[in-house]
């Protein structure tokens, strides 16, 4: 991005997916993705937010112009917005129900390299989180 406008970015995943998918089958993993991607959607569409599956059970959110404490408080909700969904997950070390990790990260990007950083900043914040006991956002560097 040019222009000095923040991007922030929200990496996330189903916690303990493959013991979802173990436990209740890959076609009922499958409705959970599409659950979970609908829900993350839904709540960062209307604040100019997209969300998309980026590789197996993680998901993308991009939030232009979304300055740090914004984002954080965004990947918060989301988990709550997840949690709130109820979909059941018996196999789950930290809820009964669906939860989601999450790494955020902001900056100002310049170019392609710019958002590569930015993308391994969330991913990094993204393993700080799991590593951190899941169920949780973290913001890159400082715990939420």
């Amino acid at each position: 991005m040019q222009g000095g406008l923040p991007l922030s970015i929200i990496l996330c995943d189903i916690d303990y997916f493959k013991a979802y998918n173990d436990t209740y089958g890959h076609q009922e993993g499958d409705k959970c993705l599409k659950l979970t991607a609908a829900v993350l959607e839904r709540l960062v569409q209307p604040l100019g937010g997209f969300a998309a599956r980026y590789g197996g059970e993680e998901f993308i959110i991009l939030l232009p112009e979304a300055e740090e404490a914004a984002a954080a408080a965004i990947g918060a909700r989301l988990c709550e917005e997840v949690a709130e969904f109820e979909i059941p997950h018996r196999a789950s070390k930290v809820s009964l129900v669906v939860a989601i990790s999450g790494g955020v990260a902001s900056h100002k990007p310049s170019g392609r390299d710019g958002m590569a950083e930015l993308i391994g900043m969330a991913d990094s914040a993204l393993h700080q989180a799991k590593q951190s006991g899941r169920n949780r956002m973290q913001l890159y560097g400082v715990y939420l």
